[in-house]
């Protein structure tokens, strides 16, 4: 979670990568750092769907590696339930 990225691409190019029913609705930003509020793809039912989610796993403050995050404490019960595509 140390990273910063960049979101800004279009919104209707988001919605035809992520298989979108609707075009995302967000502004191009260029420093986004954990803490923020993100879009990302999730799911209803069988749906993907655009949101807005905080970045982040609470007051928890670890690095997760892709290897462990679903056996290490810390993750694994977020990496089961709130996973999501982050674009």
């Amino acid at each position: 979670m140390c990273g910063r990225y960049a979101l800004h691409g279009h919104p209707d190019v988001v919605a035809l990568q992520f298989g979108l029913d609707a075009a995302a609705h967000f502004e191009a930003r260029y420093n986004i750092c954990p803490g923020t509020k993100i879009l990302v793809i999730g799911t209803h039912g069988e749906r993907r769907v655009a949101e807005t989610r905080r970045w982040g796993l609470g007051s928890k403050l670890a690095n997760a590696r892709g290897e462990t995050v679903a056996e290490k404490p810390a993750f694994r019960d977020a990496f089961r339930q709130s996973r999501c595509l982050v674009p």
